[in-house]
């Protein structure tokens, strides 16, 4: 999809539930809502380079292009890139991350109706990630980092994943 409109203009503060852009795809057009009151952020790998972490830095921010660059008018703050060590469990239809103490989040794949061994797929997305997200229940969520204190041991939320494949503008 593509954002036809923005509903708030870059550096405004963005509530959870407000609409923030006007989306339209070759099926459908819709108005997309602010999930949370935020701020973005990423967290690196520990033995990221100084230009990798500036690299990343870019990208998240939205000053390379690419999907980034259309969610950065929804963006008050950028608070910026942290490092950490990060480890990536994989299991096949799931995951678990831990990026030192500042975040550990895992999920698990919904399974297909005909072949249960592999998850469900959301095609044409717009997300700023991949483009095809695997469909998946986040099993846990924890972040302490940027100001940020969010502790969602229940899980049950949004866990969807998919392989980087981020490209410029």
């Amino acid at each position: 999809g593509t954002v036809a409109k923005w509903a708030k203009a870059a550096g405004e503060t963005v509530n959870r539930g407000e609409i923030i852009a006007e989306i339209e795809t070759e099926k459908i057009n819709y108005e997309l809502e602010a999930t949370d009151d935020g701020i973005l952020h990423h967290v690196v790998d520990e033995g990221a380079s100084d230009a990798q972490v500036d690299a990343i830095g870019r990208i998240c921010s939205g000053e390379e292009g690419g999907p980034m660059a259309l969610m950065a008018p929804l963006i008050g703050t950028f608070a910026g890139v942290a490092r950490a060590p990060i480890k990536i469990e994989r299991r096949k239809m799931g995951f678990s991350i831990t990026a030192g103490d500042l975040l550990s989040h895992g999920a698990e794949g919904v399974p297909s109706l005909p072949d249960p061994a592999e998850t469900i797929m959301i095609d044409n997305t717009g997300h700023p990630a991949n483009k095809r997200l695997h469909l998946a229940i986040g099993t846990h969520s924890h972040l302490n980092a940027f100001g940020i204190e969010w502790n969602d041991a229940e899980g049950g939320h949004n866990g969807h994943y998919a392989p980087f494949d981020w490209q410029p503008n």
